[in-house]
């Protein structure tokens, strides 16, 4: 769903019958990482996009 071009909020409820959806996922495309030891490590990962 293009959220440029569509009412996101519409076109979910067309998508479900008016009832809404359970669930919706944001994908962004990084990985979610708490901060910790291993934070520098996917930092660098994600910096070469291995």
């Amino acid at each position: 769903m293009n959220f440029e071009s569509a009412d996101v909020f519409e076109t979910l409820l067309d998508m479900t019958g008016g009832r809404g959806p359970d669930a919706c996922i944001d994908a962004v495309g990084t990985e979610s990482v708490a901060a910790g030891p291993l934070d520098w490590y996917h930092k660098a990962k994600q910096a070469v996009r291995l």
